[in-house]
């Protein structure tokens, strides 16, 4: 094992100085944050999102919505999870809109945030084996991929 000789960790020591001094410190970072829309289905991932939507809205005042995107054959259990999260939130001092919606989940949470003016979205993912996200995708990662606003996935787990 070599020696670094001295002239070249001087050299180094300024630089890392001179690097630590250009960077900007995360708290002065601001992303305007007025309108959440959390993702919900009543999961233990989704609980997990409405944790950190529920931070998120304290830190910057913004407004809340609850979204649950449901297949049509399980029309009857569309409200439950909506108005449980909305009852979470409300305990919290967060008032939230709800909307209970039919039809793909990423299409119609992408259509939801462009029509309602949100500017976050907010979801839950759980851990999954790579064969099941590559047969079913992940609706957290298709929306990231592609979606009109910041999305934020809270981790279960």
């Amino acid at each position: 094992m070599s020696k670094v000789p001295m002239h070249l960790r001087r050299s180094l020591a300024r630089l890392r100085v001179r690097l630590n001094r250009r960077r900007v410190p995360t708290s002065s970072y601001h992303h305007p944050m007025d309108r959440i829309l959390l993702g919900f289905d009543g999961s233990n991932a989704a609980w997990d999102a409405l944790d950190k939507a529920a931070h998120l809205a304290k830190l910057s005042g913004a407004a809340v919505g609850i979204v649950h995107v449901a297949p049509v054959e399980r029309a009857n259990h569309l409200t439950e999870p909506l108005r449980a999260a909305q009852e979470a939130l409300h305990v919290r001092g967060i008032e939230a809109s709800t909307f209970a919606v039919f039809g793909d989940p990423v299409e119609e949470i992408r259509r939801l945030a462009l029509d309602g003016e949100f500017d976050t979205i907010v979801l839950g993912s759980r851990p999954r084996g790579a064969l099941r996200r590559l047969v079913d995708g992940s609706i957290a990662l298709r929306l990231a991929s592609d979606a009109p606003v910041t999305v934020i996935i809270a981790r279960s787990g």
